[in-house]
C-alpha cells in the first residue's frame, strides 16, 4: 500500500505504543514517568505488530537520517540547534519530504484479535492503525 512517510512515522509510533517493554527501552528512565502498561496480545498478533513496526522503521531511520543531514545544513559552527532565522527554510527543505508517498507492506490483524475487552488499549494508540494495519468490526 502507499502511505505518506508522515503516516508511517505515526503507525511506527502507535506500534511502539502497543508494545511497552520495547518503547520503554527506547527511552532514559523518568523516575516521574508511570509503568507502562503491557497487553496480553496473542503470539499471532504479536508477530504481526513486531514485523510492522520492523518495516516500518526502516522509514523512520532514513527521515531521521535526512533530518540530521538537512539540520546539518542549518546549523552554525560551534552550535547545536538551526538558529530561529533560519528554521523557515529547514522546514520549506525538510517537510515536504514527509508528504511523499511510500509503497509499505503491512500485515494486516483482525479488530477481534487484539481483545479489547482484556486489553484497554487508549484508542489515541489503535485510530492511527485502522484501515491500515488493523482491520475488521467488533
Amino acid at each position: 500500500m502507499k502511505l505518506k512517510i508522515k503516516h508511517i512515522l505515526v503507525i511506527n509510533q502507535c506500534l511502539l505504543n502497543l508494545d511497552p517493554p520495547s518503547a520503554q527501552k527506547q527511552k532514559a528512565p523518568d523516575a516521574t514517568a508511570k509503568e507502562a502498561k503491557s497487553y496480553d496480545f496473542s503470539a499471532k498478533v504479536a508477530f504481526r505488530m513486531v514485523t510492522n513496526l520492523g518495516r516500518t522503521q526502516i522509514t523512520v531511520d532514513d527521515v531521521e537520517a535526512v533530518r540530521q543531514k538537512t539540520i546539518g545544513k542549518y546549523v552554525a559552527a560551534g552550535e547545536t540547534q538551526i538558529s530561529p532565522d533560519k528554521v523557515g527554510a529547514f522546514q520549506a527543505e525538510f517537510l515536504p519530504m514527509l508528504e511523499m508517498e511510500q509503497d509499505i507492506d503491512l500485515l494486516t490483524i483482525d479488530v477481534k484479535e487484539l481483545d479489547l475487552d482484556k486489553n484497554k488499549v487508549p484508542w489515541s494508540d489503535l485510530a492511527p492503525l485502522i484501515g491500515k494495519v488493523i482491520v475488521g468490526e467488533l
